[in-house]
C-alpha cells in the first residue's frame, strides 16, 4: 500500500487561515498608519494638496445654544377614525416632517429653550383626500407662531381619497432642541 505524502487537508486549511489573518492584520495596520498620517512606515510617500479657502462663518458658543431642532412624530399616538389607511397617514407625516421642522427651527432660532410636545388633529375629506380642517388638541409649546405654522402646514396636506367618508386623524409630535457637544 502506498503512503500519502504531503500535508493533510486540515493542516492546509489551518495554514491558509493563519496566512489570511496575518495578511488582514498587516493590511489593517498599514491602513491605520496611513490614516494616522505616517505612511512612511509602509514605504509610501504622502501626497498632499493644499487648497486655501477663506470663509466667514457666523459662530455661536458651541454646546450652549441649540444648533438644530428635531421634530419627531410619535407613531404610537396615531389614531384614525374613518377609512383612511394608516400607512398613508404615516407616510405623509414622515414626508412632511421636515417642513414641520422648519416651523420649529424658526421658533428655536428666536428662543433656544423652546421644546415640548404638540398633539394635533385634522380631518381628511374622503372625496378629495385634502385636509379640510386642522387644530392643536394639546400642547406645552409656548410659541403660538410655531404652533400656528405647524397647523397651517398640515392644512395644506393632500392624502389619498377613500370615497368612504371623511377621516379624523390625531397624532403627537415631540420638539427637541439639539446642541453640538463642546469641543473641549
Amino acid at each position: 500500500m502506498a503512503e500519502k505524502q504531503g500535508c493533510s487537508t486540515i493542516v492546509v486549511v489551518l495554514v491558509s487561515a493563519f496566512a489570511f489573518v496575518v495578511g488582514a492584520l498587516g493590511g489593517a495596520a498599514a491602513l491605520y498608519f496611513v490614516v494616522q498620517g505616517d505612511p512612511s512606515i509602509i514605504g509610501v510617500e504622502p501626497t498632499v494638496t493644499v487648497v486655501e479657502k477663506t470663509t466667514t462663518v457666523e459662530t455661536k458658543p458651541v454646546g450652549q445654544t441649540p444648533d438644530y431642532g428635531l421634530l419627531y412624530p410619535i407613531e404610537e399616538t396615531l389614531r384614525i377614525q374613518g377609512k383612511l389607511p394608516p400607512e398613508s397617514v404615516t407616510n405623509m407625516v414622515k414626508d412632511k416632517r421636515y417642513s414641520l421642522r422648519e416651523c420649529y427651527q424658526s421658533g428655536l432660532d428666536k428662543d433656544p429653550t423652546l421644546k415640548g410636545e404638540i398633539s394635533v388633529q385634522f380631518t381628511v375629506s374622503g372625496d378629495t383626500g385634502r385636509v379640510i380642517a386642522a387644530l392643536e388638541r394639546n400642547t406645552d409649546i409656548g410659541n403660538k407662531v410655531v404652533r400656528d405654522c405647524i397647523i397651517n402646514n398640515i392644512k395644506g396636506w393632500q392624502l389619498a381619497s377613500t370615497k368612504a367618508g371623511d377621516s379624523v386623524v390625531r397624532f403627537d409630535m415631540l420638539l427637541i432642541p439639539l446642541a453640538s457637544a463642546p469641543t473641549e
